[in-house]
Formats: structure tokens, C-alpha cells, sequence
């Protein structure tokens, strides 16, 4: 079972974005995290760039609730129209992340979005917010 959400964030909330409910329109949410989750994200100035960049992601749960530490996580950055930036992956509830493309390479006011799936082993949670 896949649980979607769609939620707004304003752009005060840079270094990362924040949900607050998987499952809209429904009385409960069969996943394994259900008071929602927020993302952040770890940034540095790379003078090659000349900007900053996304270096680490991080992934908490709201409410006191915890991400199953054999859950599958993958977290997506996305921008302009909705493209692809690259994407966090971890095997073991965040956390440890790897990144495609390298962490580094975002540039952080590039990030508009960002979706975030747990695979937490019988239901799959999903979340996907804006900037």
C-alpha cells in the first residue's frame, strides 16, 4: 500500500523542509511512520561554485515516533519544474546516506522540493512537499 501526501512549505524553512501528515483525506495511515516526517540538510560554500551546496541529508520523524532502522529510505530533491536533482538513499532508516549524483554537487538554492518514500518492509509511506 502507497500513502501519499502533498504539503506546502514556505521558503523560510531553507536547509530543509518539513511534513506534517502522510495520508490526507484519510482516518488512518497504514505505514510506518504516520505524524509525518522532516528533512534537512547540511550545507557548504564551494567556492568552485560559487554558491552553496547540499553536502548530507537528514531525516527525522515527527511526534516521537521513529523510522524502522531496516526501512529502505530514499529522499529526492527536486527544482525547477519538478526536475530531478538527485536523490538520497539509505538501507537502514537513515542512518547512513548515499547520494546521486556525489553530495557536493547541489547547489542548495536550487532545491524547490522534495519527496521522501520509507519502505518500512509491508507498507510503503510517501511524502512530497514544495518550497
Amino acid at each position: 500500500a502507497a500513502v501519499f501526501a502533498i504539503v506546502s512549505a514556505s521558503a523560510s524553512t531553507l536547509g530543509g523542509l518539513s511534513a506534517y501528515g502522510l495520508g490526507a483525506n484519510s482516518n488512518s495511515v497504514g505505514a510506518p511512520v504516520t505524524k509525518g516526517v522532516t528533512i534537512a540538510w547540511d550545507t557548504s560554500y564551494n567556492a568552485g561554485a560559487h554558491a552553496y551546496v547540499v553536502d548530507d541529508v537528514d531525516l527525522t520523524a515527527n511526534g516521537g515516533e521513529t523510522i524502522p532502522a531496516n526501512s529502505e529510505v530514499r529522499i529526492t530533491l527536486t527544482g525547477a519544474g519538478d526536475a530531478v536533482l538527485g536523490e538520497y538513499v539509505s538501507d537502514n532508516g537513515g542512518s547512513t546516506w548515499t547520494s546521486q549524483p556525489a553530495a557536493g554537487s547541489i547547489t542548495a538554492n536550487s532545491v524547490e522540493g522534495a519527496s521522501v518514500v520509507i519502505n518500512g518492509g509491508t507498507v510503503t509511506a510517501a511524502v512530497s512537499t514544495r518550497a
